[in-house]
């Protein structure tokens, strides 16, 4: 399942007004800042995010029932931030149900 599109953000003139609109492709930034000199900042997804999008990942089946997650290096490379932050969304996910973790062999999508 790819990654819903993001939306774009710009800012014009004073940067006091901001226009949001689609992004023409599937990644997993969120948002993209252009300044006045067309410079372009990524901002990565926040963890609540990237919770959302792992979650819909396992009801659409692309996690089923009893498989593993793939670890936390690979899901920050994925998704453009630090295992740090993977390991609280990992939290987030573990809270609410929809994960379990197994100490030393990983991130589990329970049967």
């Amino acid at each position: 399942m790819a990654v819903p599109s993001p939306i774009g953000a710009r800012l014009f003139g004073d940067l006091s007004r901001l226009v949001i609109e689609p992004r023409e492709h599937n990644d997993p930034i969120a948002v993209t800042v252009c300044s006045l000199h067309d410079r372009v900042v990524p901002v990565p997804m926040t963890s609540y995010q990237i919770a959302a999008d792992l979650t819909e990942r396992i009801k659409t089946g692309e996690y089923p029932a009893g498989s593993q997650l793939p670890t936390y290096a690979t899901l920050a490379n994925l998704y453009s931030v630090s295992p740090a932050t993977i390991a609280g969304v990992m939290r987030i996910l573990r809270e609410r149900g929809v994960v379990i973790g197994v100490p030393g062999r990983g991130t589990f999508v329970p049967e």
